[in-house]
């Protein structure tokens, strides 16, 4: 039988993959009625598409370390850009060596050929057989960010201007038609980037599974959202328009420009697969818990100590530029100096703790005995549930989620006790800010945040044996064992999504695992634990990037 699977395996077709970061109908759409994405129309016109579940909450890290491992949260540790440990107090940056048996180990273990470009939450890259770039949460160029890591040299020869995301390039202020325009063209360049890189790739061998992911379409909807969605106050439909032809036809290029290449390098149709992480909506207020805890008081703050020395908020403010002008040591030694300082809470008299600027809701609580945990669960519930708008008088919160309800695993202490999804036009920050009160309107607080993220993502399959049908609905948990079992492999025990065997003909994939059937785990590969990832400079980085994107404080 295992000769059988391995020879099934290996006349299949290769795998492509195209990941759009944000990637919506809701945008999507409207660009293809309008001609600016032809490419996109074949596909879905061609193939199976439908709406790609996310993760709760619905952000980057958490949704595309599911997609790679086809589990869960609560086994992969990653719900948010960092998480918060229990008993330091202190967050630690997300990264991947919490996640094992991911889709290119088990492709890799199979002895099948593997690329992965840009891909968020790769960092630092694992062993594979064949080539890493890693993508969203790599600090930065000088890092160790491909494997083998003597391709790193060679990357950046071949592809002049490769960059990981040019955070650099994001719009922090106000924007000018002039500033949007000059922000728009950065994000072309940058998909070109990344595209002529993946190309690059693709020509060095035949790849059994290739996949090249696009974050710019994430920070461009952050920013101009309220372009694209036909409901919001500042809607234009002229921005719109323009958005569509200038970026969205470019992108559309790009990804058939990748389809070509694929094709010419190995002869044979793969099968292609776009997806998202997650979609857009608009918000307009955001309410911010930490707040809201220490208003009620279940978070206890020691106000003596909140404010930098003025020294030091001044070279904070310049970090940045000194990465560029110190030799590494001295900056990351000054790093150390400089490393973020936690909120001053009075952890002892403290009951709740919130965190997280993105948009969902995380309390952290504070009690060790059940008992208490419940009552403080339920208390915080009610009053939290109870929250409205002062003007509007609608509620702010939509569901509020214990952790043992949405989550299991192996990571269940890094997740939050409850996770709050904000009712539509809401978000919520965790971050203890007293200058900035309970409420302020989205423009006051975030400029780069008009879109948030919506929990409908998107896909779209072509190839061959894909059924031509729309309007499905898949998690992005089952895209992993979807692809083994088109590919002729085994699907591991311990995965929360399933092989969706219905997007593809009869028979496709019935002699591999017609009924979903899982095998035993396989063994992963060894990785550093998390807290040897990154340097204090590296952490510097990542938050002043992340903070450019308006992720973090």
């Amino acid at each position: 039988m295992v000769n059988s699977l391995q020879s099934m395996s290996m006349n299949r077709p290769g795998v492509l993959i195209i990941g759009l970061d944000g990637g919506t109908w809701t945008s999507l759409q409207p660009a293809i009625e309008q001609g600016c994405m032809p490419f996109l129309a074949e596909i879905k016109a061609s193939g199976s598409s439908g709406i790609l579940e996310s993760t709760i909450p619905a952000i980057t890290p958490a949704a595309w370390s599911a997609f790679q491992t086809g589990r869960n949260p609560g086994s992969t540790g990653v719900y948010d850009f960092s998480w918060w440990n229990r008993t330091t107090h202190v967050y630690n940056y997300s990264n991947a060596t919490s996640l094992d048996r991911t889709i290119w180990e088990l492709f890799s273990n199979a002895g099948k050929s593997v690329a992965a470009i840009n891909v968020p939450m790769m960092y630092p890259p694992k062993p594979v057989n064949g080539i890493v770039v890693s993508g969203l949460m790599t600090p930065s160029l000088k890092s160790q960010f491909t494997y083998p890591s003597e391709f790193k040299q060679e990357l950046l020869e071949r592809i002049p201007g490769y960059d990981i995301l040019g955070f650099h390039n994001v719009q922090k202020t106000a924007i000018s038609a002039e500033a949007e325009k000059k922000f728009l063209d950065s994000l072309v360049r940058l998909c070109s980037i990344h595209a002529d890189a993946a190309c690059y790739v693709m020509h060095k061998q035949r790849w059994d599974l290739f996949m090249l992911h696009f974050q710019e379409t994430d920070v461009l909807q952050h920013q101009l959202w309220k372009y694209l969605d036909t409901a919001h106050p500042d809607y234009d439909p002229a921005k719109r328009d323009w958005i569509f032809s200038a970026f969205y036809r470019h992108l559309d290029k790009q990804m058939e420009r990748l389809y070509s290449t694929y094709l010419a390098s190995t002869g044979q149709p793969p099968l292609l697969v776009i997806l998202s992480d997650h979609g857009f909506e608009s918000h307009h207020w955001r309410f911010n818990l930490g707040n809201w805890l220490s208003e009620t008081g279940y978070l206890c703050i020691d106000t003596r100590r909140l404010k930098d020395p003025p020294i030091k908020g001044a070279i904070r403010r310049w970090l940045p530029t000194l990465h560029k002008m110190l030799p590494l040591k001295w900056y990351d030694m000054l790093c150390a100096r400089m490393k973020f300082d936690a909120i001053p809470v009075l952890w002892e008299k403290t009951k709740a703790f919130a965190c997280g600027s993105t948009e969902d809701g995380f309390i952290y609580l504070l009690a060790d005995d059940p008992q208490q945990r419940e009552l403080l669960i339920q208390e915080l519930t009610i009053k939290l549930m109870a929250l409205k708008d002062p003007v509007k008088g609608q509620p702010l919160v939509s569901h509020i989620y214990r952790r043992e309800e949405i989550y299991h695993g192996n990571h269940m202490d890094r997740l939050p006790d409850l996770v709050l999804r904000p009712a539509p036009g809401y978000s919520f920050n965790g971050v203890y800010r007293p200058d900035r009160g309970l409420f302020r309107t989205v423009k006051e607080d975030d400029i780069m945040n008009i879109g948030k993220h919506h929990p409908d993502g998107m896909f779209a399959i072509m190839g061959p044996h894909v059924i031509r049908q729309s309007g499905l609905r898949m998690h992005i948990t089952d895209m992993l064992p979807t692809l083994l079992v088109y590919s002729g492999l085994s699907i591991p025990s311990d995965i929360d999504g399933r092989g969706r065997t219905e997007l593809f003909d009869e028979g496709t994939c019935s002699q591999i695992d017609n009924s979903g059937a899982k095998t035993d785990v396989l063994p992963s590969y060894k990785t550093d634990t998390p807290d040897q990832v990154y340097s204090s400079s590296d952490e510097q980085l990542l938050q002043q990037r992340l903070r450019d994107l308006g992720y973090m404080e």
